[in-house]
């Protein structure tokens, strides 16, 4: 392998791992709109928001072939989807459908990211944190913006890395 394919490598990796840092919180925000919605009056504004996330994290997924996160997510946006012309709160047997399909989502997109973390992990080398009394390590994100890769430079820096 050449070093520029390493560092294509190494940056979608870098990139994938902080996608999948991030899902938890993602699922977690998808979990609170459906709370608010079936513990409130039916809302069509949180019913698109909860659409909204759903949309975005089944595609990122898509992008970085998480095929267990994006089928699931494209289960439940269907079932949703369906609900979009409701003017009033589905029947109890139609939320607790929902409510299992949320679940299973869910326990699927946590899964997802563990073994994806598991197969990084064993496929490459650790992230090591730069020992700052030895050398100082400067990593340059070029061409690429801030919101393209939210966590990155944080996760660099907490490894001790210097980020422009």
């Amino acid at each position: 392998m050449n070093s520029k394919t390493v560092a294509i490598n190494s940056r979608k990796s870098e990139l994938l791992e902080a996608f999948l840092d991030q899902v938890p919180g993602r699922v977690n925000d998808i979990l609170e709109i459906w709370h608010q919605l079936t513990d409130g009056e039916w809302n069509q504004v949180l019913l698109t928001r909860l659409l909204e996330r759903l949309n975005t994290l089944s595609a990122a997924s898509g992008k970085f072939e998480i095929s267990q996160i994006r089928s699931s997510g494209l289960k439940l946006i269907a079932a949703f989807s369906s609900l979009n012309d409701l003017p009033d709160k589905p029947q109890d047997d139609a939320l607790v459908r929902l409510d299992g399909l949320i679940k299973a989502f869910r326990d699927a997109a946590l899964e997802a990211c563990q073994g994806q973390s598991d197969i990084e992990s064993a496929a490459l080398p650790a992230l090591e944190t730069v020992d700052s009394s030895r050398q100082s390590c400067k990593i340059y994100l070029l061409g690429l913006e801030q919101d393209s890769a939210p966590g990155l430079q944080q996760r660099l820096e907490s490894k001790g890395f210097e980020v422009e």
